[in-house]
């Protein structure tokens, strides 16, 4: 019956120390995660600010073929009144 008891009463003990570890472990996960999540958002403002630096050069590709047509066009009617 002592013997029951003692080992009773080191279950008891290694519970919170059990507890204690696992809160320690969810802590540092917890931290990861803050760390990752910070990191991504990091990211995802350079990659917004590179596509907000590249925008107005692609709106300007945008408007070359047009402006090339036209000017294709003025052209192609200069040829047809010198004939």
């Amino acid at each position: 019956m002592g013997l029951n008891i003692v080992a009773a009463v080191e279950q008891q003990g290694a519970v919170p120390q059990e507890i204690a570890s696992s809160v320690s472990r969810a802590a540092s996960g917890t931290q990861e995660v803050l760390q990752n999540v910070a990191a991504a958002s990091d990211a995802s403002t350079m990659v917004s600010e590179e596509a907000n630096s590249l925008l107005p050069s692609s709106n300007e590709m945008c408007e070359q073929p047009h402006r090339m047509h036209d000017e294709v066009l003025r052209f192609l009617q200069s040829v047809r009144r010198n004939q």
